[in-house]
């Protein structure tokens, strides 16, 4: 798989953001690496698989990310992309300030 690179800010709360949509067939997915860009405050994230129907599946779920730090997720991730989507919430950082996060997924 090619890997999907996006940065990520905005100045609302419960953001939602597709990496990869239904029917891609990118779900053979390694590794999510997440940033936290900004220089003060921790960001407050999930990152979950959505059927059609909306069903949610966490991968992690109201996890905050301080300031300068990565996160990696790289156990078992791997999904089926024609049956779900790959999507991160992204909230308001603690100060209240718009989250910049950079997301690679490969």
């Amino acid at each position: 798989m090619v890997g999907i690179y996006k940065n990520i800010t905005t100045n609302s709360d419960d953001v939602v953001t597709t990496l990869i949509p239904i029917g891609a067939n990118s779900g053979n997915i390694k590794t999510i690496t997440i940033a936290n860009n900004d220089t003060d405050p921790a960001i407050n994230i999930d990152v979950y698989i959505e059927d059609a129907g909306a069903n949610k599946y966490y991968y992690i779920s109201n996890v905050n990310i301080p300031s300068g730090v990565s996160l990696v997720l790289n156990d078992d991730i791997s999904f089926n992309s024609r049956v779900y989507a790959l999507k991160i919430l992204t909230n308001q950082a603690v100060d209240n300030t718009a989250p910049n996060i950079s997301v690679i997924v490969k």
